[in-house]
């Protein structure tokens, strides 16, 4: 990892989906519903696209705060509940988009013990990126999925408006755009969309930057958001977890593509040992 380049690329493409966590526990069929998800493949929006009816206005306020408030529990279950593998590859490319060097990773994100999530590196080959560098910020991000997320803690800041209700690959999802209502001088926000599966009002897409750009006293660029895509799939029958975020642009004059791939999501419970003593005598008074 080249630590002397003073440019930076931020690979946070928005405010911030969470969770680094394997004791592993589980069931073979959670494992089998994860693994058949990831090779279905994420979805996709079709196009051209076909419009379904929009649902009433009231109703649409109802959608935004039922699909917030489900967003807000699968973080935090995936963050105290789960634990699952990632893969982070992060390529700087020619201008033909051959790749020159990367940055890859692959972890277990575990509990031990006592509870406390672990994030156990089990491929970490020498970085060979050409032309960027990667920071301790940049790998804060990559550990955190609310860094391709929506800001669900801080949505007093955003407007959240409907824009459609389109076929989705096998479903049919409501459409958002999500932007700041202004921007403060040292404050980065997500701009962007996503898509709501129409049945569980979950999100099972987003698309968005991180804004705005940062700039030294000359106008050179300091600090460049590139945009991201996040697909979510459905695990267990209950929740849609990240499985993919894709980032792609060109920051420095360098070309780079950034894929982050999640799995073997599974449930941790804290197994409890009770120990059993022997009778002892009462105590009296």
């Amino acid at each position: 990892m080249n630590h002397t380049l003073m440019q930076r690329i931020s690979f946070r493409g928005a405010l911030l989906c969470a969770g680094l966590a394997a004791i592993m526990l589980g069931s073979s069929a959670l494992a089998q519903t994860v693994e058949s998800a990831a090779a279905a493949g994420p979805p996709r929006p079709h196009a051209p696209v076909k419009r379904l009816p929009d649902p009433a206005p009231a109703r649409i306020q109802r959608i935004i705060h039922a699909f917030m408030a489900n967003e807000e529990r699968v973080r935090s279950e995936l963050r105290h509940d789960y634990t699952y593998k990632e893969y982070i590859d992060l390529d700087s490319l020619d201008s033909d988009g051959n790749v020159t060097g990367s940055y890859q990773q692959k972890n277990d994100i575990l509990f031990d013990t006592r509870g406390q999530r672990n994030i156990v590196c089990t491929w970490c080959p020498q970085p060979t990126l050409q032309g960027i560098g990667v920071s301790e910020q940049d790998i804060h991000d990559f550990f955190n999925m609310n860094a391709y997320a929506v800001p669900i803690h801080d949505l007093s800041q955003y407007r959240i408006r409907y824009v459609e209700h389109i076929p989705l690959d096998q479903l049919t999802a409501y459409v958002f755009r999500i932007t700041p209502k202004t921007i403060k001088k040292g404050r980065h926000y997500f701009d962007g969309r996503v898509w709501v599966d129409d049945q569980s009002l979950q999100i099972v897409m987003i698309r968005g930057q991180d804004v705005p750009d940062e700039y030294d006293k000359h106008g050179n660029p300091v600090n460049v958001f590139l945009p991201f895509t996040t697909y979510n799939q459905p695990v267990d029958g209950l929740h849609w977890f990240p499985v993919l975020t894709e980032e792609k642009g060109v920051a420095f004059n360098t070309p780079i593509r950034l894929v982050i791939r999640y799995s073997d999501y599974k449930r941790y419970t804290i197994r409890k040992h009770i120990q059993v003593l022997p009778n002892q005598p009462a105590v009296g008074p």
